[in-house]
């Protein structure tokens, strides 16, 4: 996932919806002026605990991008970023355009938007019900919401094609509404096919959708 976005990454980059910061470190390992943020409290506590002092984190911070006073509530870092990053965020927001709206206010002119979403809402299953999905997006509903910015799209493409017969498998055959230790460690032994399969396979479709804009 950061191979896909990482070309797109600036500082000072600002990561929305950091959770337990597995793309974090791959952020920090890069870049030396990067916030993370968080909703949930529970969150922010753990990324503390795992980056506190380290030497590219610039905050940690909780940010809500629906809050209802936002420009006044997170002046401080209205148009700061250069990038901002936000994988697997955006479906959890029920009010998704009022977020988008206000996520590119803290990006200076120039900067990327670089999102992830899951794709299909054919897919949606008992998986997204736990995980607290209000959806899956078609790529023209995603491209859709940032009609009206002052801006553009710079790239949109499907990710993880091989990932949605997994999806499809566990969540909709199977009912599953958790995803496995031993499913998540053979998706990881499988990750260097995975990626030849990307570059060959002229399937237009995946199990979520990237999308890189610019202000």
């Amino acid at each position: 996932m950061y191979d896909s976005i990482h070309p797109w990454v600036q500082s000072p980059v600002l990561e929305i919806g950091s959770g337990i910061g597995n793309i974090s470190s791959c952020l920090l390992e890069e870049h030396t002026d990067v916030s993370l943020s968080e909703f949930d409290q529970t969150y922010i506590n753990t990324l503390q605990k795992r980056f506190q002092g380290h030497p590219g984190l610039k905050a940690i911070m909780e940010l809500d991008l629906v809050h209802p006073d936002f420009d006044t509530w997170y002046h401080p870092l209205l148009g700061r970023y250069n990038s901002l990053v936000a994988t697997n965020v955006l479906e959890h927001i029920c009010q998704d355009e009022e977020a988008i709206v206000n996520a590119l206010k803290l990006l200076k002119p120039g900067g990327h938007f670089v999102m992830l979403v899951p794709a299909i809402p054919a897919l949606y299953n008992r998986l997204d019900s736990h995980l607290g999905h209000c959806r899956r997006y078609r790529m023209k509903e995603i491209v859709s919401k940032f009609r009206g910015q002052n801006g553009s799209i710079q790239s949109v493409s499907y990710f993880n094609k091989t990932g949605t017969l997994a999806w499809l498998v566990s969540g909709t055959l199977l009912n599953s509404k958790y995803i496995k230790p031993w499913q998540v460690n053979l998706f990881d032994k499988m990750v260097p096919f995975s990626k030849y399969l990307e570059t060959i396979l002229p399937l237009k479709f995946g199990l979520s959708i990237l999308v890189v804009f610019r202000k």
